[in-house]
């Protein structure tokens, strides 16, 4: 798979086959690496693993997504980010940048009023720690591990939660229809529907911002990239240095 990559690399540099291949060399050694890392916390802090049992968190079951089929559509979506004065004109970006990059909207949002929402691995892991008043090895440091980086409105969400703070592993910065947040039983305390309230608020504040910002710049569409990363460089053949930049807001075919 080296000579491909490197092959490739000396005809097409920037090809998706080149990344592909990158991509997936780094994610097979990554199991390797893990491993290591492993055994070396074994013999550094031991005390950490002593007593270490796996315990298995049960996901929720997968619920349909609140959408209705009328107010899937680009007027609807518009009116909700941003205030009245300003409908008419984002809306006339929105529909602009649509026919430009032919980004299909009106038939992704029709596809997916139907879709399936989960919620994901790290807000599990989070929610169950917070209901449960877990304590974590190091408190000054509630890492969540995770085999992938955290999508947008994971890290979003994780962000807006006042305290505890949680790290997350990183952020791919794609964004999933079928995302949704932690569960909340019903009924529940009034504290706990109103921290909700406010996190989602404060989520809806930064992807305004970003919608907004979006379309005042007219970016196009980004090249598709990778939910994992493995430590392999995206830089050229034989470049000094190693690591990757933080990826913009993506719309992707599996994203929207």
């Amino acid at each position: 798979m080296k000579h491909l990559l490197t092959d490739h690399e000396n005809h097409e540099p920037n090809s998706k086959t080149v990344s592909d291949i990158r991509h997936f060399i780094g994610r097979m050694g990554s199991y390797v690496s893990v491993a290591k890392t492993f055994i070396r916390t074994a013999r550094t802090s031991r005390d950490l693993i002593a007593e270490l049992r796996i315990e298995v968190i049960p996901s929720p079951p997968p619920q349909p997504a609140p959408l209705l089929p009328g107010s899937c559509n680009l007027n609807s979506i518009i009116s909700k980010v941003c205030q009245q004065p300003d409908v008419l004109r984002y809306t006339k970006l929105l529909n602009d940048h649509n026919s430009n990059f032919e980004l299909n909207i009106p038939e992704r949002l029709k596809a997916n009023c139907s879709v399936e929402t989960y919620i994901h691995a790290e807000l599990i892991l989070i929610d169950y720690f917070r209901t449960n008043d877990l304590d974590f090895h190091n408190p000054h440091r509630r890492y969540i591990g995770c085999s992938k980086d955290a999508c947008y409105l994971c890290d979003q969400y994780v962000a807006a939660i006042r305290s505890p703070k949680f790290e997350l592993r990183g952020c791919h910065q794609k964004i999933y229809t079928g995302w949704r947040p932690p569960d909340i039983p019903f009924p529940c305390e009034q504290a706990r529907f109103l921290e909700r309230r406010n996190i989602l608020n404060k989520m809806m504040e930064g992807l305004r911002g970003e919608i907004m910002d979006h379309l005042d710049r007219g970016e196009k569409r980004r090249q598709s990239h990778p939910d994992s990363t493995t430590g392999v460089s995206m830089a050229p053949p034989f470049a000094g240095s190693l690591g990757q930049g933080r990826p913009s807001l993506f719309l992707g075919s599996d994203t929207f």
